[in-house]
């Protein structure tokens, strides 16, 4: 086979192998996650929170369906008893896309939770109970860079924390047992940063780029 329809080969394998159903898309982002903390558990009552993680997404062009799992991992959350690690993650979605004919509207309502993972409250989940609102519209799938989700009604978006649990007792010690509301969440803004390519393409892009090698290697020299 000639070099250039092994390249043209390989490349249409790349191209081709992921997009078995191109009305579904799937992709990867890495994103940031801001918010404003309004709790007595923090100093001056008010913090915001910066937090980083993955986000998988999945949209489906045909019935509207959108999903996302994200990931986010921050170091900043202040308590008069030291500062903390946490992960924040959302639980129950729902969500939508909807093709604008040139741009796609990606709306979802969810819940979250946030985990303290280090100091005194270690195991420590904050969750809420009323969806919080996430929505953007972008001119092309997967999401351009730096694009932004958040509730349109934003700074006025805040949503109630509840503690779910509290393995230590250290919350319980201070007079709020489980269950108990602690503040509000608000200001909630999450940006995608860049798209990670999914698993199947990096795969399909190293068997091309080694064939490639390979071909070049054991072509005759002219």
């Amino acid at each position: 086979m000639r070099p250039h329809r092994l390249c043209f080969t390989l490349l249409g394998l790349f191209l081709l192998a992921p997009a078995a159903d191109a009305s579904i898309v799937v992709f990867e982002t890495q994103s940031t996650a801001v918010q404003t903390i309004t709790s007595d558990l923090v100093p001056n009552g008010s913090i915001t929170l910066n937090a980083a993680g993955p986000q998988q997404f999945t949209l489906d062009l045909t019935t509207g369906f959108a999903n996302v799992v994200s990931a986010f991992h921050g170091s900043d959350f202040v308590t008069p008893l030291g500062t903390a690690t946490y992960d924040l993650y959302n639980t129950a979605t729902t969500g939508t896309i909807t093709d604008n004919g040139g741009s796609y509207t990606i709306h979802f309502s969810l819940l979250f939770e946030l985990k303290i993972t280090s100091g005194p409250l270690d195991g420590v989940i904050f969750e809420t109970k009323t969806n919080s609102i996430f929505e953007t519209t972008v001119a092309s799938l997967p999401f351009p860079s730096n694009t932004v989700f958040g509730d349109p009604a934003r700074p006025n978006d805040g949503v109630t924390i509840f503690v779910k649990e509290d393995p230590n007792g250290v919350l319980a010690s201070l007079g709020i047992p489980v269950g108990s509301p602690v503040g509000t969440s608000s200001n909630r803004v999450v940006t995608t940063l860049n798209v990670v390519p999914e698993p199947a393409s990096l795969s399909m892009l190293a068997l091309g780029v080694a064939g490639i090698a390979g071909y070049m290697r054991r072509r005759p020299r002219s």
